[in-house]
């Protein structure tokens, strides 16, 4: 893919990169081979981005795209390769930033195997077999498994930056729903902003989940929740969910006949103040 303009838009497809230095990464059009300073090419295989070939050439000439114009000062790719020349690097190889072996799997291949299993839900073995079917290709479940802890690695920064925000954000909601791990009940921990959200999984659903996750024992505005017992533990204001004192109210008129809770549906299902 990066060796000539003629980028496939039509299918994803692994892509096979060696002995070039990947330019258009840096949105640079030098494609000056490096193989004269490095002893050892490199493979990696990721999938093509789908999108035209305009998108990494400004200018073609006969079908291939026109060399970098910037001194080596203003573009990396020849800053690279002159740092590579002048230290001699010629007796080591030289890896691209983000890959240390002669062949490994790319983060746009890696983060689709996160994105299958964790957002669409799609189990390791499925993964392989969409690799083969689509790519020919097969692939291991161990690798879709690394791509998914890799994935909770890099998250790690971002995790810590959403719970410090979270701690000092003007109100939340909180909320736990049941789901199964390995086919034992464990809680769902959620704390949303109409900005942010956080999800955790605990096997407890009361406040040693709660405390375990370190957010609402640190939180000291408003927190908006179903009115459960657990969650007054905490020292802040506390805010009763409107769903579920619609809910609560609708039940009392229905079930129990008590006509009382019709005028505050509609008052409370009409008011803007309790959006």
């Amino acid at each position: 893919m990066y060796e000539s303009p003629n980028i496939s838009v039509e299918a994803p497809k692994f892509v096979t990169d060696f002995k070039k230095f990947p330019g258009i990464a840096n949105g640079c059009l030098n494609f000056q081979p490096i193989s004269d300073y490095v002893s050892q090419a490199q493979k990696f295989f990721d999938l093509a981005l789908i999108v035209g070939a305009h998108d990494f050439w400004d200018k073609t000439v006969e079908g291939q795209p026109v060399p970098c114009t910037l001194t080596k000062d203003g573009c990396p790719v020849q800053a690279s390769l002159s740092r590579f020349q002048d230290e001699k690097f010629e007796e080591q190889s030289v890896f691209m930033k983000g890959h240390t072996a002669q062949a490994q799997y790319g983060r746009r291949l890696l983060s689709w195997f996160a994105y299958l299993h964790i957002q669409q839900l799609l189990p390791s073995n499925r993964i392989t077999q969409v690799c083969q079917d689509l790519f020919g290709q097969p692939v291991s479940e161990a690798v879709v498994f690394r791509a998914i802890q890799n994935t909770y690695d890099r998250l790690q920064p971002f995790e810590n930056k959403l719970i410090h925000l979270l701690r000092k954000a003007q109100g939340i909601g909180v909320d736990e729903s049941g789901l199964r791990v390995m086919d034992k009940l464990h809680w769902l921990h959620a704390v949303v902003t109409p900005l942010l959200t956080f999800y955790g999984v605990h096997q407890k659903r009361g406040s040693e989940a709660t405390d375990y996750f370190n957010i609402l024992p640190q939180f000291k505005n408003c927190m908006v929740h179903d009115f459960w017992k657990p969650y007054f533990k905490y020292d802040c204001t506390h805010g009763l969910c409107k769903t579920h004192l619609l809910r609560e109210l609708k039940f009392l008129l229905e079930e129990n006949g008590q006509t009382w809770a019709a005028g505050c549906f509609l008052s409370l299902a009409t008011s803007p103040e309790s959006e």
